[in-house]
């Protein structure tokens, strides 16, 4: 009998790694920039040049971070630099100024993408156990936390927005609205309070 051991963190690890490269090749296949729904993208040249550089870090740091290799930790910097100032900053404003809307959910998305490179550099095998990088795993933690819980709760205030997002061939649309709001609630609540995590 042959028994597979499988590195559950290391899998995950592998996934995420490919999510950023997938999300590099879309940039570039784009010719915008699209990570983080930027409140004010650039035009014409400038626009596409842009988002070829944004591309190829974020592939860089698929690659990177695959291969195992320290260099993710400054590519990932500087991506989530650029996302802080183009997309999460901006955002924040306009939520500031009421916009609970598409402004927020940039927001949120923004804040995930930093989130999700920053925890790229701090899962590396060699960085993991620091105590650093510990810190830095918690707030991340409450920021996709955060992220969910207001993604939910957009899920009730704009659900005849929601509504249309959902397939029309998927019966009781405004069920599932309702119902995706109650769990993107409950998964950000237990994120924020480390409750049983495994079962969100």
């Amino acid at each position: 009998m042959i028994s597979m051991a499988f590195d559950h963190r290391r899998i995950t690890y592998v996934f995420a790694a490919f999510s950023f490269l997938s999300i590099g090749v879309i940039q570039l296949y784009a010719g915008q920039v699209l990570i983080g729904r930027p409140p004010l993208p650039l035009g014409g040249w400038s626009g596409t040049w842009l988002a070829w550089i944004v591309g190829v870090l974020l592939i860089m740091c698929g690659v990177l971070a695959i291969m195992r290799k320290s260099a993710i930790i400054l590519f990932s910097a500087l991506t989530a630099a650029f996302v802080i100032l183009y997309c999460v900053l901006p955002n924040l404003w306009l939520v500031f100024n009421g916009d609970v809307g598409i402004a927020l959910t940039g927001f949120g998305k923004g804040l995930s993408l930093v989130t999700g490179l920053l925890v790229l550099s701090a899962a590396t095998p060699s960085q993991r156990q620091t105590g650093r990088n510990k810190m830095i795993m918690r707030i991340c933690n409450y920021a996709l936390g955060f992220f969910l819980l207001t993604s939910g709760i957009q899920h009730f205030l704009f659900a005849s927005f929601v509504v249309t997002l959902i397939p029309t061939w998927i019966p009781f649309s405004e069920f599932w609205a309702y119902a995706g709001g109650v769990f993107l609630v409950i998964s950000g609540l237990c994120v924020i309070t480390r409750l049983q995590l495994r079962i969100v």
